[in-house]
């Protein structure tokens, strides 16, 4: 059975022609630079050949671009999630229904993540046109989707469990915002500040390496090394030690699961004292 929450998003979701209007400018903005990146390697075809190598460069941007995109655009959806319906006063109405405080949060969850996968099913048309001139795969693609889909699930399960923890959606917003900044780069400033400054390499620490492991951006870099055979995580001085053992994408994948479930459950925590004052008022 359709989660009632996901069923009653996704039939507005289609509605709104808000929703046709982003999607079809991401793609768009996607395909002018595939363009202008073609044409670029194809007007040289005379003088020095076109090789499929050339398209590697145009994925590599490409995936970075959209993983940065989502990770800035499920936030304002997920984080307005909880603390929107309490600011419309429809939260109680929510809570008041046979639907358990988890079944909510989970269904607002899937709701701000079907954006993301439209955006992700309307681009692979796009990656398709890269695939077609060689360089990646279908395979990879797929692990691709896969990796940005995981990350959406983790930002928008940290923004629900701030939408839930606090009342104003801006607050929920902003500490949303923060804490997946010091995601993203706190780790990677602390290894290369204190391994340049002290000379010391923070990555043989089991907390950096823990917040590595939570980084989509290593994540992306991981995963890119290893589809293009690229060294791009060794060259921002990160001696990650992904060669050895599991890849850090995949570890990137695990943590950012296992987090947005703890982040699911205490979302769920914070509204169920809503529905006990419920229960006493009536």
């Amino acid at each position: 059975m359709i989660n009632p929450i996901l069923k009653r998003e996704i039939r507005t979701l289609m509605r709104l022609y808000r929703s046709f209007l982003v999607v079809g400018f991401y793609v768009l903005i996607q395909l002018g630079i595939m363009f202008f990146v073609l044409k670029d390697n194809t007007g040289s075809i005379a003088y020095q050949g076109f090789h499929p190598s050339n398209t590697v460069g145009l994925y590599i941007f490409l995936f970075g671009s959209q993983l940065a995109f989502i990770l800035i655009m499920t936030p304002i959806i997920a984080g307005s999630s909880i603390s929107g319906e309490r600011e419309r006063q429809t939260l109680d109405l929510m809570l008041i229904t046979k639907m358990s405080s988890f079944n909510i949060i989970v269904g607002k969850l899937l709701s701000s993540i079907a954006m993301v996968v439209l955006i992700l099913i309307s681009s692979l048309p796009v990656f398709a046109i890269v695939m077609y001139y060689g360089g990646i795969t279908f395979i990879e693609i797929l692990e691709m989707a896969i990796f940005c889909i995981t990350s959406a699930i983790f930002a928008a399960a940290i923004s629900i469990y701030f939408s839930a923890r606090y009342k104003k959606t801006i607050v929920a917003l902003v500490i949303s915002y923060l804490v997946l900044l010091a995601f993203c780069f706190f780790g990677i400033t602390a290894d290369i500040f204190v391994s340049r400054i002290f000379n010391f390499n923070l990555a043989d620490n089991s907390f950096i390496t823990a917040l590595y492991s939570l980084n989509p951006f290593v994540g992306y870099l991981s995963l890119v090394d290893v589809q293009t055979g690229n060294d791009m995580v060794t060259s921002l001085t990160l001696d990650l030690g992904y060669e050895v053992g599991i890849p850090f994408w995949i570890k990137n994948i695990v943590c950012d699961l296992l987090v947005s479930l703890v982040a699911i459950f205490g979302a769920a925590y914070f509204l169920k004292p809503s529905r006990s004052i419920l229960k006493k008022n009536s």
